[in-house]
Parts: structure tokens; sequence; C-alpha cells
């Protein structure tokens, strides 16, 4: 498979991820909290937000964040229960094309996934 298939294609699962995500998230907290959807294939940014007022308090956090750095899958941030990882391997994504963005470099190089660059 060529890199531009390759890349359409890990783009559209990030896309199925994430809204498979937010729609949960909606279901279970419809009341207190609104979602924001950031899937942009330009920048090939995917982000998922929520923001609302909880128990007398302004709240706001994104709870998945994913970028597609030079040819690799950047996970930012993942506060879900999502095994956002295990997920991308089901669906052939090799994990030494996957860098966690929120591991500090020195220490990437333990994890079985990319260092990054």
């Amino acid at each position: 498979m060529d890199r531009v298939n390759h890349t359409n294609i890990v783009k559209a699962y990030l896309q199925q991820l994430i809204n498979r995500w937010d729609e949960y998230n909606s279901s279970v907290n419809s009341d207190y909290l609104q979602h924001s959807l950031i899937l942009d294939d330009t920048h090939q940014r995917y982000l998922l937000g929520r923001y609302g007022w909880m128990d007398g308090k302004y709240t706001y956090t994104i709870a998945i964040h994913i970028d597609i750095i030079n040819d690799r899958v950047w996970i930012q941030r993942n506060t879900t229960e999502e095994e956002i990882v295990d997920e991308l391997a089901d669906h052939g994504i090799p994990s030494h094309e996957v860098v966690l963005g929120f591991v500090s470099p020195d220490l990437r190089e333990l994890y079985a996934y990319g260092a990054g660059s």
C-alpha cells in the first residue's frame, strides 16, 4: 500500500474513533458537558474537547488529541478509557508508526512505540 493511501486510511480511522467516543460521551454526560469535535484533515489534527458547567465550576478539557506528523500517529493526549494504541494496532497501524507525544522524548525509547522526530 502506498503512503498516501495508508495515510488516508489512518485519517478515516481516527475520525471514526473520535466520533465514536464523542457519541458515547454525549450519551453519558449530556446534562453537564458540551462536546467539541475538531476533525482537521488539512492539518491532520483530531481532537475531542469537553466543556461546560459541572458542580458550580466551569470545566474545559481536551479528552483526545491525535496528530499525524511525518506519517506517524502522535497521541498527544488521551484522558479516556480507550486504549487508542491497541485499537490502532488492531487496524493495522504498526507500533513504530505511533508516537506517545505526552511521554518525554528521553523516555520514549523505553516504550514499544515510535520515538518521534
